[in-house]
């Protein structure tokens, strides 16, 4: 079961991604109804921790099985979304991948420059991934 509760008006979220860096850029997924790219990853599941759910969230939608990854950000984000609040916490990992790879329709894979251009949510990704602080960073997105 997905950690996401209803509490009054706002949706309480626990989301994990996963920064994929390959040799052409990063990969973004499209969002299915908004003109939006986000980072690769999903809902937190009950018992779970962070990193075993975004290495579950990359196996399940790019048939990726991942190691070695590296939690690189935590980010608290107020927002409204689809005509709902939302409280969400996402913990953010990166991951480097060497070679081609044949990913779904739905998924883009964007060079730093490209990334600063679109429309990717939340906008603070630009900042993590061009970050070369070697510690974990904490943000908070109130939108």
């Amino acid at each position: 079961m997905d950690i996401s509760v209803l509490l009054n008006d706002t949706k309480l979220n626990l989301r994990s991604a996963v920064m994929i860096k390959t040799e052409k850029g990063y990969i973004f997924e499209k969002d299915p109804i908004e003109d939006f790219y986000f980072v690769v990853g999903g809902r937190i599941k009950i018992n779970e921790t962070s990193e075993e759910a975004a290495k579950r969230e990359i196996f399940e939608e790019l048939g990726l099985t991942i190691e070695n990854i590296k939690l690189k950000a935590i980010v608290e984000s107020l927002f409204v979304y689809d005509n709902r609040k939302y409280h969400e916490i996402c913990f953010y990992y990166i991951y480097g991948i060497n070679g081609e790879i044949n990913l779904p329709e739905e998924y883009s894979i964007f060079n730093i420059d490209e990334i600063k251009a679109k429309n990717i949510q939340p906008k603070i990704i630009y900042d993590i991934i061009k970050s070369e602080d070697n510690g974990i960073m904490h943000l908070t997105i109130n939108e």
